[in-house]
């Protein structure tokens, strides 16, 4: 993909191609007790996810034109991207690549139990307890580790299971509620609890991180003067000396990462 100052984008759209082959597997059931005033509920699931993923950013490359190389010296104006294009000469270029279709695995284990006690005829409170745990991404992972400056990856020599991230097994989501039947036309009806939300973008992340995937994004200084050898767009790189060393994205997960959750209440 080219982008010229001033015109519309040359050639496909970033991020492409993509592909996506997803699993689910999952198993789920619950049982109802009742004993005298008590609804026992008792449940579980369990989910296990395969995701094969394949996306990067610019696979085939991308040309900025911005027409800072056909400025007016004297002046710094005048450029213009179009005729940098002609030239050859981006300001800067990126292009990153991805070792195939990466595999990357995780689960997700949820239980819970709930008592509706009835009170009485009137009036039911609910007093329940749920559990999660959701295990850090696995397969063909990286990680990058923030105290030691290294990638840790899931996978070949020295590989460390899910990349050094760990499980968090602090998910503890109490409910608590209550039905009141004032009279026969009015009910009072509130309740508590607490969700908890399984980290997003748990796949994408630690899964396009070196040495998965390659990346390569120099930025050149207009001020350097060009070797005009060819005027073909894949000698550009080959001209000019970066003036901005590569940049390179690398994501990261603590090791004990702690879930996000909500509190929430409501009453009528």
């Amino acid at each position: 993909m080219s982008d010229v100052a001033g015109f519309a984008p040359l050639g496909d759209s970033e991020f492409l191609p993509e592909h996506v082959f997803e699993n689910i597997f999952q198993a789920a059931d619950s049982v109802t007790w009742v004993r005298g005033r008590h609804s026992l509920k008792f449940g579980v699931d369990f989910r296990r996810q395969q995701r094969n993923f394949y996306q990067v950013t610019a696979p085939r490359g991308f040309f900025n034109f911005t027409g800072d190389y056909t400025d007016d010296l004297t002046k710094v104006t005048g450029g213009n991207g179009l005729a940098d294009l002609l030239l050859g000469i981006p300001l800067n270029t990126e292009q990153d690549a991805l070792v195939g279709l990466y595999p990357t695995r995780y689960w997700d284990l949820a239980e819970f139990v709930q008592d509706d006690i009835h009170l009485r005829p009137n009036l039911t409170v609910n007093v329940g307890l749920r559990y999660e745990v959701t295990s850090p991404a696995n397969g063909r992972v990286g990680n990058f580790d923030l105290n030691r400056a290294i990638i840790v990856t899931s996978f070949g020599p020295g590989a460390v299971p899910h990349g050094g991230v760990q499980f968090d097994k602090n998910d503890w989501a109490p409910r608590l509620g209550f039905a009141w039947s004032v009279r026969k036309d009015t009910v009072v009806r509130s309740a508590f609890g607490v969700f908890y939300s399984a980290e997003a973008n748990i796949f994408d992340d630690l899964g396009e991180n070196p040495p998965q995937v390659t990346f390569v994004a120099p930025t050149y200084s207009p001020g350097q003067k060009p070797i005009l050898r060819s005027s073909s767009l894949q000698d550009s790189r080959q001209r000019f000396r970066p003036a901005m060393p590569n940049i390179w994205l690398e994501r990261s997960r603590q090791p004990a990462p702690s879930g996000s959750f909500l509190e929430l209440w409501n009453g009528i």
